[in-house]
Formats: C-alpha cells, sequence, structure tokens
C-alpha cells in the first residue's frame, strides 16, 4: 500500500476532517487517479481507518514502551516518553487535528479511534503515573490529568502553530523550540527531573523556551 496516499490522506483529514475531505482531493494531493483508490479500499471510511492505524503506528514505534519503562527508572522513561511524544507532536500535527476534529461528536468512528488506539495508550500512561505517585515522585495529580497534560499541552503548540505564532512569534518548527517544549511539559510533571542529561543543554540552545502555550 503506498505510504504517499495515506500521507495525503492523513494531511487532507486533518485539515478538512472525514465530511469534508473527498477522494478525489486525496488523489490530486497524491498524484494518484481516484480509481486507483476505489481499488484499493472500499470506501473513504476504510481509507480513513488505514491512514489512522498508519500514524498510530509511526507513534508506537517512536515512543515504544518508554512510558512503562523500567522499575529502575521509572522517571526517566517517562520523561523520555514525553520528549519522543512531543518530537512525534511537532512531526506529525496531524494527529491532534484529526484527533481533536473527531472527538467534537459522537460517531462510530470515534468509538473505532477510541477503541483501537487512544484507550490502550491512556491506560499505559496513567497506570505508568500512578506507579511513579506510588514512589512518592511527580506533580500531585492523577493519572488521568497527567494523559490530558502530555496529550493537550504536548501537542497544542504544533497542530496550532500559526496561533503560536502569532501570539509569541516562536517558530515551532525549530528543533530548540520542540525541545524547550518538552522540557516545560516535563518541568511540570516531574519537577524532580527537570535536569535529566540533556536538558540543561537544550534549554540554553537559541530559541529554546521553558514555556511555549
Amino acid at each position: 500500500m503506498a505510504e504517499d496516499l495515506l500521507d495525503a490522506a492523513l494531511l487532507e483529514f486533518a485539515a478538512h476532517g472525514f465530511e469534508g475531505t473527498s477522494t478525489r482531493q486525496i488523489a490530486r494531493r497524491a498524484g494518484w487517479h481516484q480509481p486507483q483508490i476505489n481499488y484499493h479500499f472500499e470506501s473513504k471510511e476504510a481509507l480513513w481507518q488505514a491512514a489512522v492505524d498508519k500514524l498510530f503506528a509511526e507513534l508506537a514505534s517512536t515512543t515504544a514502551d518508554l512510558f512503562s519503562g523500567p522499575p529502575s527508572d521509572l522517571a526517566g522513561a517517562f520523561a523520555e516518553g514525553i520528549r519522543r511524544f512531543v518530537a512525534f507532536s511537532a512531526r506529525r500535527p496531524e494527529l491532534f487535528r484529526i484527533m481533536s476534529l473527531e472527538s467534537t461528536a459522537d460517531s462510530e468512528r470515534l468509538d473505532w479511534i477510541a477503541e483501537r488506539h487512544i484507550r490502550p495508550r491512556f491506560e499505559i500512561i496513567r497506570d505508568a503515573w500512578e506507579r511513579l505517585r506510588a514512589t512518592g515522585v511527580g506533580a500531585t495529580i492523577d493519572g488521568v490529568t497527567a494523559y490530558q497534560l502530555i496529550v493537550g499541552f504536548g501537542s497544542f503548540p504544533f497542530a496550532n502553530s500559526p496561533a503560536v505564532r502569532r501570539l509569541t512569534s516562536l517558530d515551532m518548527s525549530n528543533p530548540a523550540a520542540v525541545s524547550g517544549h518538552a522540557d516545560a511539559l516535563i518541568a511540570l510533571l516531574l519537577p524532580e527531573h527537570r535536569d535529566l542529561p540533556g536538558a540543561s543543554a537544550r534549554r540554553n540552545e537559541p530559541g529554546s523556551t521553558d514555556r511555549i502555550a
């Protein structure tokens, strides 16, 4: 299955939503002919599911099992999971955009994505956070709030980079801005581990910031 087609589908669905996207638009962006899409996918929804599966597979390969981490260094693994999630969100703002669009109303698509992709990740992060809190590490918030902070705060400035640029003049494609945003999130959730290896150096890079949004 052509990667360029699924990437084109992700960009279109993220920009226009499921209802506002046509397979003709996707074919044009990918450089395909629409009959080719009809040959590979029985429906626009089947194409949407394949594209979303691809997006979450990329996320899974990036973060792996970092959030659940080894018992000897749960905090370090959790912090690294945050860094990789933020970096992924910078590369793939389509994730937050698609989830924002799909989460505004109940639908079969929301049921599908929640059960297939969101709930398993939510449970991993929530449970890892609760284990951290049991050791006395981390901010005094529950696992649900920690998850919401990671996903929301971690993704927002990249999915909404035009608005962030107007407010702050920050270029969220700048690697230093990405690292600084990850540092800010770690500082909120894991203040005891603010100076994990590499964090101080990244904060001192030109263009870095401890707080983006």
